[in-house]
């Protein structure tokens, strides 16, 4: 679960930026369900799966050299700016580690409109509704391990680091992508629908589509259990829907 901040801190995400909503946010339980009592219905048919017209790069593609640039100028000035008493939250042992600490490979940051997982059907492809954002993670690393996210965003038709956070996110992601490498033909993207309060690894292999969840209590054994993404946007309608209101049920574009 991504840890939720109660109080400002100077060296979170300022403003209203999207990325700035992940960094406080954090992710809701949900659950697959399914008929468990059919007496002497017929079986049920095999649910059609999910799929894409056209998959997405590896963790959103590459980005473009002014990303990169926001997230170097950037990565000093919010370490620079963390409280000692903080570190922890972070995922920093130490000073030491603040002074040692480098980019890791960053990953693109994907939504789906809650008008679009409302309407979904298993027929529609994916890049129908899987759209990207302009907001790029960068994992923290100090010796090869994750300790924490930079999160860099076009705020005002600039490139901007905008915050640190989401360190148990962070580990979740960089623990997903070794259990499911690029070497070994998966293609990962992040997922955050915010109308739903969950974050996924949408990882496609072989035509298979899965969402994996990213939860506070995951560990690489929870993280190997992905779900079809069609039965995983399905399930996700009724709390979406409880969260809309009104208005955003009219409106067609991204909330």
């Amino acid at each position: 679960m991504l840890r939720v901040v109660r109080r400002p801190r100077p060296w979170m995400s300022p403003g209203r930026s999207l990325a700035g909503v992940l960094v406080m946010a954090c992710s809701a339980m949900w659950a697959l369900t399914f008929p468990t009592d059919v007496g002497g219905a017929e079986p049920p048919r095999p649910p059609a799966a999910a799929t894409w017209s056209q998959a997405p790069e590896p963790n959103g593609g590459t980005p473009p050299p002014a990303v990169m640039d926001a997230a170097r100028l950037g990565l000093p000035r919010f370490l620079k700016a963390i409280p000692p008493e903080e570190l922890g939250h972070l995922n920093f042992a130490d000073p030491s580690e603040v002074e040692v600490a480098e980019l890791g490979t960053p990953f693109r940051q994907f939504t789906i409109a809650p008008q679009q997982i409302l309407a979904y059907e298993p027929a529609i492809p994916l890049d129908q509704i899987v759209v990207p954002l302009p907001i790029w993670h960068f994992p923290v690393v100090v010796a090869g391990e994750t300790r924490t996210l930079l999160s860099v965003e076009m705020m005002h038709g600039i490139w901007q680091a905008v915050g640190i956070g989401s360190s148990g996110l962070g580990k979740l992601w960089t623990a997903s992508q070794g259990l499911r490498p690029t070497t070994d033909g998966y293609v990962n993207v992040f997922v955050w629908i915010a109308h739903a309060h969950a974050a996924f690894v949408l990882s496609t292999k072989d035509g298979s589509v899965q969402m994996v969840p990213l939860e506070s209590a995951g560990t690489p054994t929870v993280l190997r259990q992905g779900h079809d993404a069609a039965d995983v946007i399905v399930s996700l309608q009724p709390s979406v829907k409880r969260r809309l209101g009104p208005a955003d049920l009219t409106q067609k574009g991204r909330p």
